[in-house]
Order: C-alpha cells, then sequence, then structure tokens
C-alpha cells in the first residue's frame, strides 16, 4: 500500500475526519465529553484554530487552522492520543481507540 503524504503547511484550512476502530462500540455522552476535553486541552498546548466540528457516534470532524509553529500532524496526533486516553479512562479500557488515517 502506497503511503499518503500529509501537507506540512501552516495557515491552510484543512477539513479532517476521524473514525473509531471498527471494532470499538460508538461512542456515548461521556466519551463526547472526554473528546471535547481532549480537543480543549490540545488546542491549548497546540494553539491551533478551530472553525468548526462535530462529534457523531462513530466519527468526528473538524476544521482545522494549525498555527505558524505547527502542523496538522503533530496535531492530529496529540488529538487523537489525549481522546483515546480519555475514552479509554471513561471506558474503563484500553487499547487504540481510532483508526490509523484521518
Amino acid at each position: 500500500m502506497s503511503r499518503l503524504r500529509r501537507p506540512w503547511v501552516a495557515g491552510k484550512v484543512f477539513f479532517v475526519t476521524c473514525n473509531l476502530l471498527r471494532t470499538r462500540t460508538n461512542m456515548a455522552r461521556r466519551d463526547f465529553e472526554a473528546l471535547a476535553d481532549a480537543v480543549r486541552r490540545v488546542r491549548e498546548r497546540r494553539r491551533f484554530q478551530m472553525a468548526a466540528y462535530v462529534f457523531m457516534p462513530d466519527h468526528w470532524h473538524m476544521i482545522i487552522v494549525p498555527g505558524p509553529s505547527d502542523s496538522l500532524p503533530k496535531i492530529m496526533n496529540a488529538l487523537k492520543a489525549a481522546a483515546a486516553r480519555g475514552i479509554n479512562e471513561s471506558r474503563n479500557s484500553s487499547g487504540p481507540v481510532w483508526q490509523a488515517r484521518y
């Protein structure tokens, strides 16, 4: 399988989608709260702009504008890791939460 290249540019607008692993059950209210908290914490550290977002039971969408010293891959890695920790904690589980790509 070829590797999809990700842009390393700042100041551009990106529409991203992040899907739950197919082996995971759909998100519940406590999972949405953990995801929202993860987004808030990562925004404080990464300082990216977020124009819009929507959380669905099995995925989420976001419009992101990386800051001048950051990149989309770094932001997405931080978001997915923080959200996975929060969701696993809320479910009292462990392991991967998100599909590898976004």
